[in-house]
């Protein structure tokens, strides 16, 4: 009867079964782009109409030419929040755009990393209350990021699975 020797390594690898760093930044991505679209769209976090603006925001958007809804995409203006002696300079700073300011800063095998603005401005932004009712991933988010996972898995799965010829 002939014997069969099986050596193993110390550890397993299984190298192809894990997702890459650049695959789960491009999840990272799709969907961060799927939560700008949806706040572009003046969405929430719950895919219902975001809570509408402030008369005096209203009227500065309408001025600015943008469109009069909460869509995180506001002017890039803020008043500063800076006193000196007792007086409160009176003249608007250029802070940009809230989601021009999010990204994708970390991606590891099972996790992706978007974290606040990194301006003082931006943060504040972020942490209002009626702006963090709309950062974040709504259902119809994760379905979008979901679809895009499995799309990833199959092809993968194709450059595994290989039939062999009899």
């Amino acid at each position: 009867m002939a014997s069969v020797n099986v050596y193993v390594k110390r550890k397993l690898r299984l190298d192809m079964l894990s997702v890459p760093q650049r695959q789960m930044y491009d999840m990272g991505v799709v969907g961060l782009d799927a939560m700008k679209r949806r706040t572009a769209n003046a969405y929430g976090i719950d895919d219902r109409p975001a809570a509408p603006l402030k008369p005096k925001w209203k009227n500065i958007k309408k001025y600015k030419g943008l469109k009069t809804v909460r869509d995180l995409r506001g002017t890039g203006m803020m008043w500063p929040q800076n006193y000196k002696a007792g007086k409160r300079k009176a003249r608007l700073k250029f802070v940009g755009h809230l989601m021009d300011q999010l990204l994708v800063r970390r991606a590891g095998d099972n996790e992706v990393h978007i974290p606040e603005p990194g301006s003082r401005y931006g943060r504040m932004k972020a942490r209002n209350k009626r702006n963090r009712a709309m950062l974040g991933f709504s259902p119809a988010d994760r379905q979008i990021i979901m679809r895009r996972f499995r799309s990833m898995i199959r092809s993968a799965a194709r450059k595994l699975i290989r039939p062999m010829a009899a």
